[in-house]
């Protein structure tokens, strides 16, 4: 009977131990999976946030540059230069 329970300790050993593999490497496609999703969801959220400030400090310009035409519009106007 002990060399029985050896024999089939050595059996499972080397026919089923040996040859299974860890748990990361069964689901090793999921796993890189979700850690894509996680990096481009990261670079995604940056790049918003980013695009937020330059569209804001474009706003800002704009206004800037329409003030700058206006004035030099109405400068034309009133010096008696007359167009057109």
């Amino acid at each position: 009977m002990l060399w029985a329970a050896e024999n089939t300790r050595e059996f499972i050993k080397r026919n089923y131990k040996d040859k299974s593999i860890k748990w990361w490497q069964a689901y090793q496609g999921a796993i890189t999976t979700a850690i894509y999703i996680v990096i481009l969801t990261f670079s995604f959220v940056v790049i918003i946030y980013m695009m937020r400030g330059i569209v804001k400090d474009l706003g800002v310009v704009s206004g800037t540059i329409a003030e700058a035409v206006k004035t030099s519009c109405s400068n034309a106007f009133d010096s008696g230069v007359v167009t057109g």
